[in-house]
């Protein structure tokens, strides 16, 4: 059986692990940029039980970090996105990535999600493109505008973060499969944002 250091974090001995300041510090960075094109925003949780909604100045950047550096006391991996809401796009953003695990106890066995190993967990911060809002957790495709503004401020303002940028086709059956729009995310990679590999706490679901 592994180890559980809390309820729902389990320990993997062996995975990739980042520098949340670094992190937290180029997150806030591309915040900022995409300020300066949007205008300000507010940042939210998911849940309707934290639906504050705080403008993204002095006490917002400081309430932000604050939140994820408590987080990663608990946590290195753990799916929790805050959310970035400008008037025309959101960002879902993954300081401690977008991973989970779920420890299935009758083959006492850690698996990802879609059960592949533990050793393929990939905890890499992320942030995801999304378009307007209109739910707690719904969204808007961006428009292949937004891409182009995120891609090119990924490109100039954003380059010394050598953040990498990737983008994906959403397609549906009923139009032939053209594209009704792109998905785009803009990902921290272990090479610039890495503490080499090491023992991390990975939120974990119990299965039987």
């Amino acid at each position: 059986m592994p180890t559980f250091t809390d309820g729902q974090a389990v320990l993997v001995e062996d995975g990739l692990r980042f520098d949340l300041a670094k992190v937290l510090d180029a997150m806030s960075k591309t915040i900022d940029d995409c300020a300066e094109v949007f205008g300000t925003p507010i940042i939210r949780t998911i849940h309707e039980e934290y639906g504050a909604r705080v403008p993204w100045d002095e006490t917002g950047r400081a309430g932000f970090r604050d939140t994820w550096i408590r987080a990663g006391k608990v946590y290195d991996a753990v799916y929790e996105p805050m959310v970035v809401v400008f008037e025309a796009m959101c960002l879902r953003v993954f300081p401690l990535g977008t991973a989970t695990c779920e420890y299935h106890a009758a083959r006492d066995v850690l698996l990802t999600p879609s059960g592949d190993p533990i050793s393929e967990l990939d905890p890499t911060p992320r942030i995801m493109i999304r378009g307007r809002e209109r739910g707690l957790n719904l969204f808007e495709i961006p428009s292949p505008e937004i891409v182009r503004i995120i891609e090119h401020l990924a490109q100039t303002s954003l380059s010394a973060l050598g953040l990498e940028m990737r983008t994906s086709d959403l397609c549906h059956v009923s139009t032939d499969l053209s594209a009704l729009g792109q998905f785009a995310t803009l990902s921290f990679p272990h090479s610039l944002y890495g503490m080499g590999r090491g023992p991390i706490r990975v939120r974990c679901e119990r299965k039987p």
